[in-house]
């Protein structure tokens, strides 16, 4: 299938559209920062899905697949740190874009199984 968004592929071409009000909230989840607006921060400004323990960590996105994994940081800010499986990404949140950069170069290397 060829990639392309809801929006070009289907609403652009479509005659008729109808909207429905509907009772959860929506989000555009092709973002980790997503999270901070999905999930309430710690006093530090942190989004925490996961087991983590931290000193001086401020602003950071910290997830974790597994709650049985302690995720600790040291004097760190703005980072997005999820971990999944045997991957673990650690990103400036300015960085964010470059994420699927990092997925091309993965791919390319033959490291798919990491994705």
């Amino acid at each position: 299938m060829e990639k392309i968004s809801v929006d070009y592929a289907v609403m652009e071409k479509a005659k008729e559209v109808m909207v429905l009000q509907t009772p959860y909230k929506w989000d555009d989840v092709g973002s980790w920062q997503a999270l901070e607006r999905l999930h309430p921060q710690d006093a530090d400004g942190n989004t925490v899905v996961a087991s983590h323990c931290g000193i001086r960590t401020s602003n950071c996105i910290i997830v974790s697949d597994n709650r049985n994994n302690l995720t600790t940081t040291i004097g760190v800010e703005n980072l997005i740190i999820v971990r999944d499986g045997d991957a673990l990404l650690v990103a400036d949140k300015r960085d964010e874009a470059g994420v699927k950069q990092l997925v091309d170069l993965l791919r390319k290397r033959g490291l798919e199984l990491y994705l």
